[in-house]
């Protein structure tokens, strides 16, 4: 039987996603997610972690290489992106070893605590910088010490988070930062049960606990923190449903189930989230 997502079957979820991915590619060979305006290396790293995730290989990679090696990086997110989208690509990476080990902080974290963006963390771009050292095949010096700092972060609800704000985004960070550290994550039973806290009733995930509504990318968060522990939600049969409710007409996806525009940050997190539920969108 097939299964009708409003006007969408779902057999036909996959092609209907790379349409929308496809249609903005740029003749640089980068990516935006917004039609007709300037390739950007986010966006062109989300697009082709996409059409990977539903097996669809890009178009002139070529070029898109091209564009990739000719990005100025300038900081830690562009060298991050630039050389997870050639990983992705399977090409050569670009050793940044000396410019990781430059932003690395006193605390044994990188770059700054300090953050604005709701959706950011405190510990992303030291998720970002350990992330980078194994891809690279690096040594992590002083591991402890960066184990440390992350431990440093966690609240007494067993979240993360600075300043005893804990939110699921940062606990996410925090977990993943740990396990490429290889800190025995298993021993975080507080953090686990933090992170079940943050599933909402109708499904998905809120940033806190009993913070509704749910937002895809805070299900994101949530699911793949799970994962990590080896967990599924409470109930994936609503967050599922959650998520074929943030579908757009386009084979978007948006941040929530009541409105908004297709993006490729949001369409990423959604059928990753599929994906490790078992639903199958090829």
């Amino acid at each position: 039987m097939k299964r009708v997502i409003g006007e969408l079957e779902e057999k036909n979820l996959a092609e209907r996603i790379a349409e929308y991915v496809l249609a903005r590619r740029n003749e640089d060979g980068g990516y935006t997610s917004v039609q007709f305006v300037e390739s950007n290396i986010h966006d062109t790293f989300l697009a082709l972690a996409i059409l990977k995730e539903i097996n669809v290989e890009p178009p002139h990679v070529k070029q898109t290489i091209n564009f990739l090696r000719s990005f100025p990086l300038l900081d830690l997110r562009s060298i991050y992106y630039v050389n997870k989208s050639l990983k992705i690509l399977k090409e050569p990476l670009i050793d940044a070893t000396e410019f990781i080990t430059s932003i690395k902080n006193k605390d044994g974290g990188f770059g700054t605590l300090n953050i604005y963006l709701e959706s950011s963390s405190e510990i992303e771009t030291t998720y970002m910088a350990i992330d980078l050292l194994k891809m690279l095949d690096k040594t992590i010096a002083d591991k402890e010490k960066t184990i440390g700092f992350i431990l440093s972060l966690k609240n007494p609800d067993g979240g993360f988070g600075k300043s005893l704000n804990s939110n699921i985004v940062s606990t996410y960070y925090a977990v993943s930062t740990l396990d490429l550290l290889e800190y025995d994550i298993d021993k975080l039973e507080e953090t686990k049960k933090y992170v079940t806290s943050c599933e909402s009733e109708i499904g998905g995930f809120a940033p806190k606990p009993l913070a509704e509504p749910p937002f895809i990318e805070y299900t994101y968060f949530g699911v793949m923190a799970l994962k990590l522990f080896k967990l599924k939600p409470k109930s994936s049969a609503k967050t599922t449903s959650f998520i074929f409710n943030c579908l757009n007409s386009n084979g978007g996806f948006r941040r929530s189930s009541e409105h908004g525009i297709s993006s490729f940050e949001y369409t990423y997190y959604a059928i990753s989230v599929l994906k490790e539920l078992g639903v199958n969108i090829i």
